[in-house]
């Protein structure tokens, strides 16, 4: 079967971010693991027109059976040869929360459920993760069920106060072969870039990352990055952390076991949290 794949049911206990690689390939993560499926998409080809889909947050409670207030969107991937949009999405709040993959049809917007029963797939472990036990905590922002809401400055912002387990992926990006994997790991220096080839052959490396925070006015080695896009074929990328800045970070310094330094080159400002980067 194609990309090392086999038939079967992914064990996802939490689904986070969501990437596309090669074919109907859709690389998935879970807390410790990167899985892939093949989400065998039914579209033929993108549409050309905008797709407007009113009501996101109400539509998924319905679609999901429960109230608005429990549903968290996690990430968006578009599947480039139909334009069919997925959305990774939890159910719930807590220990009680369940993973749901979700994809909305590009030429009509209707909304629906991807069944992951006995569909192509694999995965891979990610044995620098974070253990259960780590006390240390992860400050995310955005609307969820599991979030406190407070007010600064006139604007309204929602925080969640998780186990850094929960970012151990907190994006993803496929580039010629590899999957490049940010998040934070059981390192002292946490905030960490991986690359594991694919096919899935058990192989992960780990790079610590160091960046110098412009609104913090220090060096930062325990923020992961919140998103980021490669460019120049893959040689290098730029990433984005919280209060906000970019970063630049050449792949030739991405290499088992090595600390890389990246280059800040902008500055958003203070409390912000990026969404997603866009090219």
């Amino acid at each position: 079967m194609a990309h090392g794949m086999q038939v079967g049911t992914p064990e996802l206990v939490t689904i986070g971010a969501i990437t596309f690689g090669p074919d109907d390939v859709l690389f998935v993560a879970d807390t410790t693991r990167a899985a892939i499926v093949d989400v065998a998409d039914p579209g033929s080809s993108a549409a050309t027109d905008t797709l407007d889909v009113d009501d996101l947050g109400a539509r998924l409670a319905a679609l999901l059976g429960c109230a608005e207030a429990d549903v968290a969107v996690r990430d968006l991937a578009v599947h480039a040869r139909t334009g069919n949009v997925y959305l990774s999405v939890m159910r719930g709040a807590g220990d009680e929360a369940t993973p749901v993959l979700v994809r909305i049809d590009r030429a009509t917007g209707a909304l629906g459920e991807v069944d992951l029963t006995d569909v192509p797939c694999s995965e891979t472990s990610i044995p620098s993760a974070p253990g259960s036990d780590d006390e240390r905590l992860d400050v995310q922002q955005g609307k969820a069920p599991d979030a406190d809401a407070f007010t600064y400055n006139g604007v309204e912002l929602w925080i969640r106060r998780v186990p850094i387990r929960t970012a151990t992926v907190t994006d993803m990006a496929y580039v010629d072969g590899e999957l490049i994997v940010a998040g934070m790991s059981n390192e002292e220096f946490s905030s960490t870039l991986r690359r594991i080839p694919f096919p899935f052959a058990g192989d992960v490396s780990d790079t610590q990352l160091e960046i110098f925070h412009v609104s913090h006015g220090m060096w930062e080695t325990a923020a992961p990055i919140r998103t980021f896009v490669p460019y120049q074929d893959g040689a290098s990328i730029l990433a984005s952390y919280t209060c906000t800045p970019l970063v630049h970070f050449p792949m030739g310094d991405i290499t088992p076991g090595a600390r890389a330094v990246g280059r800040t080159v902008a500055e958003l400002g203070w409390g912000n949290q990026p969404l997603d980067m866009v090219s």
